[in-house]
């Protein structure tokens, strides 16, 4: 059983063997939560109780249906058909990251993405927020456009839409929101999402606040309800929940990860999480001292490589869906040049958002810019996608075609 599975964050007793972290890639975030990043955390509302999202003008709103969502949008339709491909997966992703502790999706769950202020109130939305979970539905503003900042209050609200419906039990606030921004930093791929990665901007922040002293004591934060939370929204917390759960998810090698993992379960029954926390990590007096330890040594754009696998593993789905209609690349060149014409063909049931390729060939050429040098490899069928970085780091992309979905693998090696 999980439960078992102890881990200790004193010094002086040896932690437990756990399962190896696992891999995942990303595509890098092009600065905007430099620019948006107050905005961004100040702005999420997490609203425990409330009335089930209003039908008021529900004739102004289209509706799509997807296999986990019912969307309800004014938004233009590409950009609504993105939003349904994105959170499919983003579904997806939640069940996949929360196996051990959640169960299975039992329903659609209401969401609407809406671009009209007014709108946006009568659905239940919140003046002044960006984004909420109002205890029944997920109710997103598009101030003008569908953008970074929107997908990450998306991803961080689903979060709490999903973990009510599917996780259950009472999650300390520090918990609920760190996975929240955990998930809110995760970045799509065309075919996946990829959690994770730690944005530089964001790790130059957490060092800011931690050499100030502007975390709580670990005590503090533990015992911190969601009224406390939501009296005074601060980027700060949203900063210490998500670097504390980052860091029992990745931190020392993953050896804490099996433990939290155990620790969850005991909190979607319902156990207390102080006993919960004792029986599954024992005294946590070591653990401020391990978390800061953590932060305060990592070293800039500590996960760079995760970014460039995930690079690759975007440009591989637009790869894959173009051999599937049968176009051919002699060259990366070839397939890059074709990228920037918008001349990549996809199949109708394959479609994803060519503002995702965009911005992955503009990855890709700061990539190369820094030394990165991409290729396309022809010797096998189907072709891959290869980029080698300066430091010896070899990513290369792979597709197969599984019951009419692709699916995309990418293998590091050095």
């Amino acid at each position: 059983m999980i439960a078992a599975r102890r881990a200790s964050f004193v010094a002086a007793t040896p932690a437990s063997p756990l399962a190896p972290v696992a891999k995942g890639r990303r595509r890098r975030r092009r600065g905007y939560m430099a620019r948006t990043a107050l905005a961004t955390a100040v702005l999420l509302l997490t609203i425990a109780v409330g009335a089930s999202a209003r039908s008021t003008r529900a004739d102004s709103l289209q509706t799509f249906e997807t296999r986990y969502y019912i969307l309800k949008t004014d938004v233009p339709s590409d950009e609504a058909r993105e939003a349904s491909l994105r959170m499919t997966k983003m579904a997806e992703e939640y069940a996949a990251r929360t196996r051990d502790f959640s169960g299975e999706i039992r329903q659609k769950f209401p969401f609407y993405l809406i671009h009209d202020a007014d709108v946006y109130l009568k659905h239940g939305g919140v003046s002044g927020s960006a984004g909420l979970f109002n205890g029944s539905a997920l109710v997103v503003h598009v101030p003008d456009h569908v953008d970074a900042r929107v997908w990450h209050v998306l991803q961080h609200e689903g979060f709490h839409q999903f973990a009510a419906a599917v996780i259950g039990g009472d999650r300390p606030v520090w918990v609920n929101e760190g996975l929240a921004e955990y998930f809110g930093e995760a970045i799509f791929t065309g075919d996946e999402f990829v959690t994770g990665i730690i944005p530089q901007w964001r790790l130059e922040r957490m060092r800011r606040e931690m050499s100030a002293g502007q975390f709580r004591s670990i005590d503090q934060m533990m015992q911190m309800n969601l009224d406390e939370w939501n009296s005074k929204l601060s980027i700060v917390n949203y900063d210490q929940g998500w670097s504390m759960v980052h860091f029992l998810i990745h931190g020392d090698g993953g050896k804490y990860r099996q433990a939290f993992a155990a620790f969850m379960v005991d909190l979607s029954r319902n156990r207390p999480w102080p006993s919960a926390w004792q029986d599954n990590f024992g005294d946590a007096s070591g653990f401020q001292q391990r978390w800061q330890d953590f932060w305060q040594k990592l070293p800039d754009n500590p996960t760079a490589e995760l970014s460039t696998k995930a690079n690759v593993a975007t440009l591989t789905s637009f790869l894959a869906r173009a051999i599937s209609q049968k176009q051919a690349f002699a060259s990366y060149e070839a397939f890059a040049k074709s990228a920037r014409q918008g001349s990549l063909k996809m199949a109708a049931d394959q479609w994803l958002p060519q503002s995702l390729l965009v911005n992955a060939i503009a990855d890709a050429d700061d990539f190369a810019h820094a030394g990165a040098s991409y290729s396309i490899l022809t010797g096998s069928a189907p072709p891959r996608l290869a980029c080698r970085l300066k430091s010896g780091a070899r990513f290369i992309g792979r597709f197969t075609l599984r019951n009419g979905a692709i699916v995309v693998d990418v293998d590091e090696s050095r």
